[in-house]
């Protein structure tokens, strides 16, 4: 026989002793379950912890206790597996306990030192506003001496009384115990009184683990990333020894720009940068999140707007204010070099403040300065719009296949684009697009690091030593598989089989009862498609969605005709129409068919759509 484990709720008992309240369990059961267990060969892992596993109308009179989840194996499996043992982890939000089988007894984890987090769960507590008042004060420091006294004494008052959470909730448990199987009305009292406090400090719990949930540090991976990263961000002088290139770029900032620019910022920008971020973003070198500063504003916000406004009008920073924490993402499963990570840098918030306060300044302006060929990160444009442009070149190529004159297209891979930038280029770059030339090189160096996000070090790019290397891992497939698939809905019209095939697997997904993928569906699809406050899911019909989506590239072309691909269609297929008048000729492209359908604008496939089931797509 093979050696085999069933962990599960067997809606059964094996002895009286294991149910408590109301009425006795029938004896013809428990010798019935016995017996199947007995024919089976399986015995019962003994229970660590509270020995009943299920319970009905808890706190009241009629409060009835059973152990109905237990572990069951044969001999060859607890030969193999020995000494695993079941916990039973009692849960607040169902009336099944959770049972852990711990295959690996004595195999814990290390937990190592960490440098200071602000902790979202602290907001929950109200002696933190004591505390963080406490140690700002209102002396002349400097605002970082400042933020680092006020980590500090977080720190120390957090371990005694904030998120200590573990012992106060196993104290709160213990006396909750010490009331099961009492039936008196003080008894029944008191455990729903420490139920209430249980709920609230589990709250508190999960709001600290779900923060610590990003919190993940990669020491061994320290000294190959630093070499890679060293060598990459050093100056090469001969990229920016181009001086004809530069000369050849047309001035596109006006002097309106420029003074649009440099006019003094205002406190009210400031502000706006603070509130129009998440507020539980992972903290930079300093451990500070936005949330700290969002939610002691009336405390802290007047000095930080104070110091932000300092460095941005007078253009400089002070040292170290644009430390960070490097995060590498994994591209692929298994990562096995640096180029298969992609680095995000973490800094503080009031460095990011200062670079959002500095884009935000300039992001009215960029659809002015940025040529439209750039479909992408710049407001009113999308990056589908590239690929749009690109097939209708590449069917253009495809049909031309005589003449003496032939035409070609040149894909580039650039390879770490947005990871190498030379601070000698950009800075020559600006100056000839016609942004005004500030009175010092650091002014300079400053406004273009924060505004690119670049963090800069003092001479070639090389990084501090101090900078912590971080490694998260997550379900890739998702990550890249979502967007890519989000792409597709943009652009192509998917087959109707296609997304049939892909509604059953999630479908099945979500009814599936274990592995093997079997179980009931007890609703309809097109119910499961209905948002939720019609009584449905919110799953997307993807047909439906599908269709709205390309429904948006065509009203684009309505709205914004002065746009790279709206005029690319226009001189091709409308000349001297409009999108709606349009015909589609002889040979048209293949996203052109999808949009017109076979003998111009099709419009029936969106007027047969049941809106009721897409209008809330959010398609913007």
């Amino acid at each position: 026989m093979l050696p085999w484990v069933v962990l599960r709720d067997f809606t059964d008992l094996l002895f009286q002793y294991e149910k408590r309240g109301r009425h006795r369990h029938p004896e013809p059961l428990l010798r019935g379950f016995g017996e199947a267990l007995e024919d089976c060969g399986l015995m019962q892992i003994p229970l660590i912890g509270y020995q009943f596993t299920w319970e009905k109308w808890k706190g009241t009179k009629d409060w009835v206790e059973e152990k109905l989840d237990r572990v069951v194996a044969n001999e060859d499996w607890r030969a193999v597996v020995e000494g695993a043992r079941v916990y039973n982890i009692q849960t607040r939000r169902s009336d099944h306990s959770a049972l852990f089988l711990d295959v690996r007894p004595g195999m814990g984890t290390r937990v190592g030192h960490r440098s200071f987090r602000f902790e979202m769960a602290w907001l929950l507590d109200g002696g933190c506003r004591e505390v963080v008042k406490d140690a700002w004060g209102r002396g002349v420091e400097e605002l970082q001496a400042r933020l680092q006294r006020c980590g500090m004494k977080l720190q120390r008052c957090g371990g005694d009384r904030f998120h200590m959470f573990g012992e106060r909730i196993a104290g709160l448990k213990k006396q909750q115990m010490n009331c099961r199987g009492r039936m008196d009305l003080q008894a029944l009292a008191e455990f729903r009184r420490l139920e209430t406090e249980l709920v609230r400090l589990e709250k508190k719990d999960d709001v600290f683990w779900k923060q610590r949930a990003k919190w993940v540090d990669g020491d061994a991976m320290k000294p190959d990333v630093m070499s890679y990263f060293n060598d990459i961000f050093t100056a090469n002088p001969a990229v920016s020894d181009v001086a004809d290139f530069f000369t050849s770029i047309p001035t596109r900032v006006t002097q309106s720009h420029n003074e649009w620019l440099d006019r003094p910022y205002d406190p009210r920008e400031v502000r706006d940068a603070f509130f129009a971020m998440f507020s539980d973003k992972a903290p930079g070198p300093d451990g500070m999140n936005l949330g700290f500063y969002q939610q002691f504003w009336d405390i802290v916000g007047a000095d930080v707007t104070d110091f932000v406004l300092e460095c941005l009008n007078s253009g400089s920073l002070p040292a170290g204010l644009n430390e960070s924490n490097v995060v590498l993402i994994p591209k692929k499963q298994s990562p096995e070099m640096v180029t298969d990570l992609r680095p995000i840098a973490l800094s503080t918030v009031v460095y990011k403040i200062i670079a959002k306060v500095i884009a935000n300044r300039l992001k009215p302006l960029l659809g002015d300065i940025i040529y439209v060929s750039q479909s992408a990160f710049i407001l009113g444009r999308l990056i589908t719009d590239n690929i749009l442009v690109a097939a209708e070149v590449g069917h253009f190529l495809n049909r031309k296949q005589l003449g003496r004159v032939g035409r070609g297209a040149l894909k580039l891979d650039m390879v770490k684009a947005y990871d190498r930038r030379e601070w000698t280029f950009l800075r020559k770059m600006l100056i000839a697009l016609g942004f005004q030339d500030r009175n010092t090189q650091l002014m300079e160096r400053n406004s273009v690091a924060v505004v690119f996000g670049v963090q800069q070090a003092a001479k070639d790019w090389k990084l501090e030593k101090e900078t912590t290397v971080t490694c998260w891992e997550g379900n890739f497939a998702e990550i890249y598989g979502t967007g890519h698939a989000y792409i597709y809905y943009e652009v192509f019209l998917l087959p109707n089989s296609l997304c049939t095939s892909l509604e059953r697997i999630m479908n099945r997904f979500w009814w599936r009862n274990g592995k093997d993928g079997g179980g009931i569906h007890w609703l309809a699809w097109d119910k499961l498609c209905k948002p939720k406050k019609f009584g449905g899911l919110g799953f997307k019909d993807l047909r439906a969605f599908n269709v709205a989506i390309l429904g948006k590239q065509g009203w684009r072309f309505l709205t914004n005709p002065q746009s790279l691909v709206a005029r690319v269609y226009k001189a091709r297929y409308y000349p001297n129409s409009d999108f709606l008048g349009a015909t589609v000729g002889n040979n048209p492209s293949f996203l052109l068919e999808e949009y017109y359908g076979r003998s111009g604008p099709d419009l029936s496939q969106y007027k047969a759509l049941n809106w009721e089931r897409c209008f809330y797509f959010s398609v913007g």
